[in-house]
């Protein structure tokens, strides 16, 4: 195995082993419906066909429409709800740790950048404000390492999109 794709490898392995700890202890404790169960009748009501437009309250269509997606994987309980959120967990973890990985070049680092992004993470029906506010960062990174043409045609892309 090559030196550059341990590094990757490592993360993602980290970065999904992070998630699936966070969810073998907590995914089954407590629920607040002022916040998580407002986002769980977000998923349930987008899957069954509703557009979450201002009816609501949702501020980020993508949210509903990602986590209805997942939703088919792991079920739309509370419990697949978690999972799902612990995946997009694990992607926002990712991130911060190839951002760390690409500045630092250090495993160290990029350990430690997973245990303070991972203590970010709260709560948990935030991780997607979260995730998203991590892939904003990694584009503008990217951006400002190699602002050629196509990494701007990307970039463009990404900020229509969002």
């Amino acid at each position: 195995m090559s030196t550059q794709t341990l590094p990757w490898l490592l993360i993602v392995l980290s970065s999904a082993s992070i998630a699936f700890l966070h969810h073998r202890l907590t995914g089954h404790v407590g629920f607040n419906a002022c916040d998580e169960g407002y986002l769980w009748y977000g998923v349930r009501q987008t899957r069954r066909g509703a557009v979450p437009i201002r009816d609501f309250k949702a501020y980020d269509l993508g949210r509903y429409y990602l986590l209805a997606g997942l939703a088919t994987i792991f079920g739309d309980g509370i419990i697949g709800l978690r999972k799902s959120l612990e995946v997009v967990r694990a992607l926002g973890l990712s991130l911060a740790m190839l951002l760390a990985w690409l500045a630092t070049r250090d495993i160290a680092w990029t350990l430690a950048t997973a245990a303070l992004v991972q203590i970010w993470y709260f709560p948990p029906w935030k991780a997607l404000d979260i995730a998203w506010s991590l892939a904003q960062v990694f584009v503008a990174s990217r951006l400002l390492e190699s602002p050629d043409p196509r990494t701007l045609f990307l970039v463009g892309i990404w900020i229509a999109a969002s």
